[in-house]
């Protein structure tokens, strides 16, 4: 079971995009997948129709008690959900100085997946540190700007620093989402390249991929022929054959 963190500390950059994306190509070659709504806003478990107001979510379960029961979604793909009670379940764990706090994920480990795909928010909160130390793997979903390009030197900081506690963590690369084939995209590019930033695939904009998003479809139901489609497929391809 190889568990990946999806994970960047700046918003709007595809991460939801990227875990429901990747899901539904492993799941259609027949890989069973766990998705981790990490994220309090809980877009993944909106998309999935999951999503409730009036009941304390399961990350928030798992946060506090160390364990909880994931949604079946499809044939191959379980969910575990989130919601507003997440943060008070941070609070709950921030307050309690008895409780391992970096460790209450560890359970995951325990379940019979092929794959693992933690969305997170664009922070270091505690469940944040908690999906990083469970985690085999991160990669960033990058959109070029100047500010995604300095934001990448802290998050590479703070992972580095995260291997004091979880030794098989490895930060796989970025995944350059949203791209334009302009000048200053292709100079973010080679900005990259220079750093030795691993650059695992790119995934082109196309306005199909909101659109799927609003129609609560991956981008391979929706519109398969579209350049995201294509980009997203090509890169769990590649992916899978540890190409990038």
């Amino acid at each position: 079971m190889i568990i990946t963190s999806i994970t960047n500390f700046k918003g709007g950059v595809g991460k939801t995009t990227t875990v429901i994306n990747m899901a539904a190509e492993l799941a259609k070659k027949g890989y069973r997948v766990l998705v981790i709504d990490n994220d309090m806003q809980a877009n993944t478990s909106r998309f999935y129709k999951a999503y409730s107001s009036d009941k304390p979510s399961e990350i928030s379960k798992l946060l506090v008690h160390g364990e909880c029961q994931p949604i079946k979604i499809t044939d191959n793909i379980d969910l575990i959900d989130s919601n507003l009670s997440l943060l008070g379940a941070i609070n709950a764990v921030q307050q309690n100085t008895n409780t391992a706090q970096h460790t209450k994920y560890e359970w995951i480990k325990s379940l019979n997946y092929d794959y693992v795909l933690i969305d997170n928010p664009p922070s270091l909160s505690i469940n944040v540190i908690n999906a990083l130390m469970i985690s085999d793997e991160v990669i960033v979903p990058l959109e070029i700007d100047e500010y995604s390009l300095e934001g990448y030197d802290l998050l590479s900081e703070q992972i580095n620093d995260m291997k004091r506690y979880n030794t098989n963590l490895k930060l796989r690369g970025v995944l350059i989402t949203r791209f334009a084939n302009d000048e200053s995209s292709n100079a973010g590019v080679r900005w990259l390249l220079n750093n030795h930033i691993n650059i695992m695939h790119i995934i082109r904009n196309s306005k199909k991929v909101k659109e799927a998003t609003f129609a609560k479809q991956d981008l391979y139901t929706y519109s398969s022929r579209s350049a995201a489609a294509q980009d997203y497929k090509n890169f769990v391809n590649k992916y899978l054959k540890g190409e990038c």
